[in-house]
């Protein structure tokens, strides 16, 4: 009996050892983050956007503060933008359908599809982490730093392409609809906690557009801090909805 005992506690320890030497990778974090994004339906990220604008030898830039939520087709953008020396703060909740945007003293709400809000509006409603093969991850090193890991990644091609078609309406405010864009490569830094929960996705990107014949250059810094990744965020109907002005049909 003793020797059936000992021989299940070294068993039982042998596992506990396996468990504890278990080691993230970049591939096991990114993965999981992913599906946690994925599962969730929705996400809550405080946004910083730097945006550096170069035409015919003058330089314009632009700062941008966004509070994003989604929680399945409902979703909620609040922007604060810095422009010519101008403040501006832009609040759009979309729930069941209605869309209410409010920007200073304008308030109005309307009736209206997603599609059509992301594309008549600049809605970011949606956030996916870029693509990225099994290999590209492999061949990455996790570092350390104290309870937090964080790696490093360069993106090219269609990779950019695909990540920046999320956030499409932040270069078109700044190039305009019609402009022609083209990117450089992508550096992505993601950051986990002691947890292995992403919390951090900082990026740096350099587009140019062509406009009517002319050229720009745009240096982009985008930082990404995921609120309790994995959960989506109750989103709401603003609590004075009534007092918006209807213009569904205008």
């Amino acid at each position: 009996m003793k020797t059936r005992i000992f021989a299940l506690l070294t068993a039982l320890l042998c596992l506990l050892m396996l468990a504890s030497c278990a080691q993230d990778t970049p591939q096991s974090l990114y993965t999981d983050a992913a599906e946690q994004l994925k599962a969730a339906g929705g996400y809550e990220i405080n946004a910083k956007m730097d945006i550096s604008v170069s035409v015919a030898g003058q330089t314009q830039d632009v700062s941008m503060d966004m509070n994003m939520k989604a929680n399945g087709d409902n979703s909620a953008v609040n922007t604060k933008m810095e422009l010519m020396g101008q403040n501006m703060d832009v609040d759009v909740v979309y729930v069941d359908g209605v869309a209410y945007m409010n920007q200073g003293d304008s308030k109005v709400k309307t009736t209206v599809s997603l599609e059509e809000l992301q594309e008549e509006a600049g809605m970011i409603s949606s956030f996916e982490l870029p693509g990225m093969s099994e290999e590209e991850l492999n061949e990455i090193e996790l570092t350390k730093d104290g309870d937090n890991s964080s790696f490093t990644v360069t993106l090219t091609g269609d990779e950019v392409k695909d990540f920046m078609n999320h956030m499409g309406s932040l270069t078109e405010s700044m190039a305009g609809a019609d402009a022609t864009l083209s990117f450089g490569d992508m550096t992505i830094t993601f950051t986990f906690d002691k947890d292995s929960a992403l919390t951090n996705m900082k990026a740096t990107v350099t587009a140019t557009a062509t406009v009517q014949g002319e050229e720009m250059t745009m240096d982009m810094s985008m930082d990404f801090d995921f609120v309790n990744i994995g959960t989506a965020p109750t989103i709401s109907a603003p609590t004075d909805a009534d007092s918006y002005t209807d213009v569904s049909g205008q």
